[in-house]
């Protein structure tokens, strides 16, 4: 697998694993600060995967700026602007 596929792929894990993890969040009977606590670490660990993905690419390849535009959608998404 080469770089370019290896990172799409993680960009689609980490939202596959926040969108599965928010959904079982939803079901369990937490108090609302326990919630926001799970929520808020998911958040931040889904960015810091993301922002790792961002920092691999050197930019010089045409299709990094597409991996970009995927890692600023994800980042959207998990922050709630989508």
């Amino acid at each position: 697998m080469d770089e370019v596929a290896r990172l799409r792929l993680q960009i689609r894990a980490v939202l596959v694993v926040y969108r599965a993890e928010m959904a079982r969040l939803s079901r369990w009977n937490l108090s609302p600060a326990s919630r926001e606590a799970f929520a808020t670490s998911l958040r931040t660990r889904s960015f810091q995967v993301l922002e790792g993905a961002r920092a691999a690419l050197d930019g010089d390849a045409p299709e990094h700026a597409d991996l970009v535009r995927e890692i600023e959608d994800a980042r959207a998404e998990i922050s709630g602007r989508s």
